[in-house]
């Protein structure tokens, strides 16, 4: 009859009354030293893959209790004597036993590893992959590092090869490897280990030898964040597929920090690859998303055109749902804005027009986005009456007004800027979103003061600045930290360079970044 017990300060053991069942290694061990004449190496094998014996010796704790160290310790090493000496064994018995030995009792006693090496060096035997995997795993660092133990066995003829034929082995052994190159042996992470361009470089080298379903999603997550940090993402997508969810998660949301548009678009090619691997549609929120990105990335013209290409193809942008809007006015604002390409953005615009039934308001804004762009880009006004032809005579959107002011500014016409500003800045809203804790009245006096920067106009800018504060018309931290921000910037793009014509230049590049996102 068998049952399970556990002591306060003991591991699990297995009892049974039958005499063929040892409660513990150092009861086995007593065994063999008055049998070991009577036992044959299959009795040994049983021993040590007995599961529920293992499965006691097993902890969660870091720290080892002192009564279960010595156990293994001194039974471990009677074992090893006894199986050196047993005439019965043969050297591939004693081979196999000793692995498993080191594999089952290694995280209680690492120095489990010297003494098994060793013995099995006398036996001109390589120790199996698993058990390097073992080594590997609860290596402290202390001594070499656990790349420096991979890379000594990988020296070795015979363990190279039974790398080769045994895949799951070998996944188990470098998926352990990678784990430390990326977190560090235990004396590396406690002296703050961090990833750098060398180990970077060691966990791409790892990363062909593994399934992609081996690899630990928050090992991908922290080889992905690294990788952009240390701009080595390209080396990474080319040696690895990072899971579709870690990729939407990188692509198309905020929760792993700002990311580059150059970072998002290689990204989104192994995202985009995978779906049409798998004959998956993309979802449409999601190529919202992206249009604007792909746009505006250097080296990635290919990748937005067959994507544009996409969404004609499948009718995206054709359809009466909100979707079908959304995909619409992002595209003329990508092809406009992201590509520079007013032509082509404005043939959109009309295609879009003739659809029946269809909103105009959200194209219409997207236009006019994408001409008051390129009013401040080439200096010109005569885009100025396509715009006002395409703004809505009552119930102008937010952003809309923003544009105007912006591109006023741009074209030196501070006045009109300042005059559209008075006429709408009391029928906007002064309540700041729950949200992002800023207010319509806060977007249109940025704008604003935005314009008048833009012109070298400080003085005006301050005082609408302080005039605002005072009057409470913006209110809130955030709001008002958002406009020092702007004075900051304006400070640096004057300070920076002596040149006049650079000074401008950089300040018309703050001013088309804040129309590109609005």
């Amino acid at each position: 009859m068998l049952k399970l017990i556990r002591s306060f300060n003991h591991p699990i053991r297995l009892y049974s009354s039958s005499s063929n069942k040892f409660t513990s290694l150092s009861q086995a061990v007593n065994y063999l030293k008055n049998n070991s004449d009577n036992v044959d190496s299959q009795w040994y094998h049983k021993l040590l893959g007995n599961d529920e014996l293992i499965k006691s010796y097993r902890t969660d704790s870091e720290s080892v209790p002192d009564h279960l160290y010595e156990e293994v310790t001194e039974s471990s090493q009677e074992l090893l004597k006894i199986i050196r000496q047993n005439p019965e064994l043969n050297n591939d018995d004693k081979s196999r036993l000793l692995n498993k030995i080191l594999s089952n009792f290694i995280h209680i006693d690492y120095s489990l590893t010297h003494k098994v090496l060793k013995e099995l060096e006398k036996l001109d035997k390589t120790p199996d992959v698993v058990t390097v995997g073992h080594i590997v795993k609860y290596n402290s660092g202390r001594v070499k590092t656990s790349f420096e133990i991979y890379k000594d066995f990988m020296k070795i003829e015979d363990f190279e090869s039974q790398l080769k034929s045994r895949k799951e082995d070998s996944d188990f052994l470098h998926s352990q490897i990678l784990k430390k190159v990326v977190y560090g042996d235990k004396s590396e992470a406690d002296d703050g280990y961090k990833l750098n361009e060398e180990r970077i470089k060691r966990a791409l080298s790892l990363l062909p030898l593994l399934n992609e379903n081996k690899i630990a999603k928050e090992i991908q997550k922290q080889l992905l964040t690294s990788s952009i940090e240390l701009g080595t993402l390209p080396d990474l997508l080319e040696k690895t597929v990072i899971s579709r969810e870690i990729l939407e998660s990188y692509i198309f949301t905020s929760d792993n920090g700002e990311i580059s548009d150059e970072n998002r678009a290689p990204l989104w090619v192994q995202y985009f690859q995978q779906l049409s691997n798998n004959d998956e549609s993309v979802p449409v929120e999601n190529i919202a998303k992206i249009l604007p990105v792909l746009a505006k990335a250097k080296g990635f013209q290919s990748e937005f055109d067959s994507l544009v290409q996409y969404v004609g193809a499948n009718d995206l942008d054709t359809k009466s749902t909100w979707d079908g809007v959304i995909i619409r006015a992002k595209l003329i604002n990508s092809i406009g804005i992201g590509n520079k390409d007013l032509i082509k953005a404005l043939e959109y615009h009309t295609k879009y027009q003739d659809l029946r039934g269809q909103p105009l308001e959200f194209i219409n804004s997207a236009a006019i986005l994408v001409l008051g762009y390129h009013s401040v880009l080439k200096e010109n006004d005569k885009l100025l009456p396509l715009m006002h032809a395409l703004t809505p005579p009552e119930s102008i959107p937010i952003k809309v007004l923003q544009c105007f002011i912006l591109t006023y500014g741009g074209l030196g016409r501070t006045d009109e800027a300042l005059d559209l500003y008075n006429r709408y800045i009391g029928e906007v809203s002064k309540e700041n979103d729950p949200t992002s804790h800023i207010s319509q009245t806060l977007l249109l006096t940025e704008s604003v003061v935005m314009a008048h920067l833009y012109n070298n106009d400080r003085e005006f800018a301050y005082l609408l600045n302080d005039g605002v504060i005072t009057n409470k018309v913006i209110e809130g931290d955030t709001s008002i930290n958002r406009l020092k921000l702007l004075f900051k910037k304006y400070g640096q793009a004057i300070s920076d360079e002596k040149d006049t014509e650079t000074s401008k230049e950089q300040l018309k590049i703050q001013l088309l970044d804040a129309i590109e996102s609005l």
